[in-house]
This record gives structure tokens, C-alpha cells and sequence, in this order.
């Protein structure tokens, strides 16, 4: 529905004298009002379709109030931009010599400025910013606000992240750790469906008939990788393992300056060997939860897109 910017809210009536099409009627503001016989305005949704009425409602009402801007001489994105609070940080100027001197991109990044902490990050008023600017000014805005990848290949952009960890460690005299999300290394850890633990199961998924056509070094490495991400969140019950321990292998395995592809790999490995398991181990009458159900294709886990854009928006 569209934003009623301070002017009265709009109803869907059905008028029977009109055929019992439905009509969108809104009450119009004081002063646009000639008497007190023409004080809404009513426009025909040209179907006697209540549901499709309702999908009509919204723009027609957004026409409505659009015509009324014009005129009372309002412009929304002023209004928008002086409700959360617009300041010209250098020439204290006002939302309206603002955008006259600077543009409306310019006005809509302070607010964006103001709103979101992090670049990529969503608000409703910088949303609803859109509505006021052009094909141009459009593209512009989103260029700005939406985070931009990295475009050195996976293995460079891995010893940047490194390097600047060391180097800040160096600085601060103290280890620098990602905020991205982790899970820790359980010390102890509750079977309470009695499912194989990742190493438990580990020998027979080694021994499967699907490993037969594959080299046996092939084989090898991913029974490392698993080993490796047992290591990180502990020899857990296969349907113990949830998304968001994948995110904690991934974190891991970024802050130890791992490239993409083995990351993934990685995560990978133990998500196939997951999927592997979740038809011959998985018991609902003692899980009735069905946590495999969340990690059990490698698509749930974290893809090597999502842990460097995280990595990204960290730092």
C-alpha cells in the first residue's frame, strides 16, 4: 500500500448505483476541499472482483495522492528526506537547496549514510527512496549502496585478508579475530538421539560404493576435509550438524587465509558426506526435527560467494 504521506487513508467500497463495482475512495485534505459536498475523491477499479480490486488499490491511491502533491506544491522526497532527519553536514543547507545544488543521489546518500551501518544492509526509507528518482539516478543510487566484489582472483584476495590481519595484529599487539559468525568447539557433546558421530561414520562413508570410480587421492583428500571440519566444530552427531556450522567452518578456514575453492571444498566434503548418511542413519521417532533436512545439500551451506562477501563486510 502506498505511503500515506499525512493524508487520509484510502477504502475499497463497492457501489451498487455503479454496476457494484468496487471504487477506491479517499477523503481529501482541507484545502483541497470546494464545500462540504466534494470532500473524497472516488475512482473506479473497473471490476466488480473484489480481490482484483485490491491488487488495483495501491496504485490507484499512489495516483491519488501524487495528483494532491502537485497540488499543494508537497514533494515527497523532501518530506522523506526531512522525517529521518536530513543535515547537510558541510553547508547546513536545507533538504530543498540541497537537492536544488546537489541532486537527489546526493541528498539520498545521507540518509543512507545515516540509516544503515553497513554497506548492503536494507532500511524501508532507503527503499522508499527509489520511488522518488529517475532511471539515472536510480542506477547511480544502488551502484553506490550495493557492496562491490572484490575483483582480484580467490588465491591474492586471500593473502590481502591475511596480510591485513597480521599487520593489524602487529599494530595492536593482540590476534585479530573476524566477527563473522562462529560456533565453538563444543567440550563436551550430548548424543541424545545416538546417531554416528562425524568420525564414526567417516570409515564406512570412506568405503562406500561411489568412491570406486574416483582416484584414490581424490578419496584422500576429502576424507582430510572432513577430519579438518571435525576438528573445527567437534566430532558431532551427524544430525547435530545445523547451517550454521557451516558458516564456522567457513569463518575458520577464511581467518587461517584458505582461498575460496578450498573453502568450499571443504564444506563441501562433510556436506556430501551428510547427505550420504541422512537415508541410512537418520531415525525421526529420536530426532523429529529432521536437522538433516537443513544441512543436508552443500546449496544450504555458506558458498564461497556468501563467506567472502561476509569476509568483506567485516572488514
Amino acid at each position: 500500500m502506498a505511503l500515506n504521506r499525512g493524508y487520509a487513508p484510502p477504502s475499497l467500497t463497492k457501489i451498487p448505483s455503479k454496476g457494484n463495482v468496487w471504487y477506491v475512495v479517499v477523503t481529501k485534505p482541507a484545502a483541497l476541499r470546494d464545500g462540504k459536498q466534494n470532500i473524497q475523491v472516488r475512482r473506479s477499479t473497473g471490476t466488480t472482483d473484489q480481490r482484483i480490486a485490491r491488487t488495483k488499490q495501491s496504485k490507484i491511491v499512489e495516483q491519488i495522492y501524487a495528483e494532491w502533491d502537485r497540488l499543494l506544491e508537497r514533494d515527497p522526497f523532501l518530506e522523506l528526506l526531512e522525517e529521518h532527519g536530513f543535515k547537510d553536514p558541510i553547508h547546513n543547507l536545507s533538504a530543498k537547496k540541497f537537492v536544488e545544488s546537489q541532486g537527489r543521489v546526493e541528498a539520498a546518500m545521507q540518509i543512507w549514510m545515516k540509516l544503515v551501518k553497513h554497506r548492503g544492509d536494507h532500511h524501508p526509507a532507503v527503499d522508499e527512496m527509489f520511488k522518488y528518482l529517475n532511471h539515472e539516478e536510480a542506477l547511480e543510487f544502488r551502484h553506490i549502496i550495493t557492496p562491490q566484489e572484490d575483483p582480484h582472483p580467490a588465491a591474492i584476495r586471500a593473502n590481502k585478508h591475511v596480510e591485513l590481519r597480521q599487520f593489524l595484529e602487529e599494530l595492536d599487539g593482540r590476534a585479530v579475530y573476524s566477527d563473522r559468525p562462529k560456533v565453538s568447539k563444543p567440550t563436551t557433546i550430548v548424543n541424545q538421539s545416538g546417531c554416528r558421530t562425524i568420525l564414526d561414520y567417516l570409515p564406512d562413508y570412506m568405503g562406500a560404493r561411489k568412491w570406486a570410480s574416483i582416484r584414490l587421492k581424490t578419496k584422500l583428500e576429502a576424507k582430510s576435509k572432513i577430519q579438518r571440519c571435525a576438528e573445527i566444530i567437534g566430532d558431532l552427531p551427524l544430525d547435530q550438524i545445523f547451517t550454521h556450522h557451516g558458516y564456522a567452518i567457513a569463518a575458520s578456514l577464511d581467518d587461517a587465509g584458505k582461498s575460496n575453492s578450498t573453502i568450499k571444498a571443504h564444506v563441501n566434503a562433510l556436506s556430501l558426506m551428510i547427505e550420504h548418511g541422512s537415508t541410512r542413519l537418520i531415525d525421526d521417532s529420536f530426532a523429529p526435527a529432521r536437522p538433516f533436512l537443513t544441512t543436508t545439500h552443500s546449496k544450504e551451506f555458506p558458498s564461497e560467494n556468501m563467506v567472502r562477501k561476509s569476509a568483506a563486510g567485516s572488514r
